[in-house]
């Protein structure tokens, strides 16, 4: 087994597409993945994108791996996977994309048993303000 750091977060960093027209709905591509530093990471993406990436959400777990793999295959069942890691998300998905990756971080911790201890650090968060937008808070 790999070693994972006890602080990694899954994460969720994208881009919105633009409609083209008014028939166009509006759509997100999503790149699921898990990082020590999901900022620092966005930054490694922008570099190889051409279009300006934004951290949507992000949630500290102790194992990220299986916390990703569970949103990955959340997200694969409703048939948004585009190719690897990225996703197309409709906007009406992507509206809850932050509740998916901590329900995801939950499900993994009551699988091994530590989903109450999850539960109330993210309550916490949520009490306290640990929000996302579609903007960047770098743009």
């Amino acid at each position: 087994m790999r070693y994972v750091p006890a602080h990694s977060f899954v994460y969720a960093i994208g881009y919105r597409i633009q409609a083209v027209n008014q028939t166009d709905s509006l759509s997100y591509n999503i790149k699921i993945g898990h990082s020590q530093n999901p900022e620092q990471r966005r930054s490694q993406l922008q570099t190889g994108n051409p279009n300006r990436l934004s951290l949507f959400a992000s949630q500290c777990t102790a194992l990220p791996e299986a916390a990703e793999t569970e949103l990955k295959s959340y997200y694969r069942e409703l048939g948004y996977r585009r190719r690897g890691e990225w996703f197309c998300l409709p906007k009406s998905d992507f509206d809850s994309l932050m509740q998916e990756v901590d329900d995801a971080v939950i499900r993994v911790a009551n699988r091994e048993g530590i989903g109450h201890q999850i539960q109330t650090r993210i309550d916490s968060d949520r009490e306290f303000g640990r929000y996302w937008s579609e903007e960047s808070p770098s743009e």
